[in-house]
């Protein structure tokens, strides 16, 4: 009678393909991690100045009630129609100096008109970040137009 021999398992040649396959696989999937990191950097970074926007947005619609002229707004403290307004904000969305920032600031009015109750106080907001780069050289910034309906 004849044995059979019977090989069980991987040879050799069938490990190393398969050790190679994993680890071209596990160096491509490790190149993506630093791009994943910096698009969410960068999500959150644009998510924390839309929220300053928004605040801002909303403080400057507050109106007293009866006032047709120049209204500073009470949280930021910008006024109602004026000139450019440069302010400071934290991560966290609180105002500050320019020395703690990470966020920068503009808002600027394209009308200016109180006294014409058919047009609407418009203007732009403009963020950037970090507050500390000069104009231009900001790691990210995001900006938009509003129209206040004071009337």
């Amino acid at each position: 009678m004849k044995l059979l021999k019977i090989h069980r398992g991987f040879s050799l040649v069938e490990v190393t393909l398969a050790l190679g396959i994993a680890s071209f696989c596990l160096i491509a999937i490790l190149g993506l991690i630093p791009v994943g990191l910096n698009s969410t950097q960068t999500a959150m970074e644009q998510t924390q100045a839309t929220n300053i926007i928004s605040n801002i947005i909303a403080d400057m619609k507050q109106k007293p009630v009866g006032s047709t002229d120049e209204v500073t707004s009470q949280r930021f403290g910008i006024t109602v129609p004026a000139g450019p307004k440069l302010l400071y904000f934290k991560n966290g969305g609180t105002t500050t100096s320019q020395g703690d920032a990470r966020y920068k600031v503009k808002v600027t009015f394209t009308s200016t008109s109180v006294h014409d109750d058919r047009k609407p106080i418009t203007g732009t907001i403009w963020v950037a970040w970090p507050a500390a780069a000069a104009d231009g050289n900001e790691q990210g910034s995001v900006s938009t137009f509003f129209a206040l309906d004071r009337n």
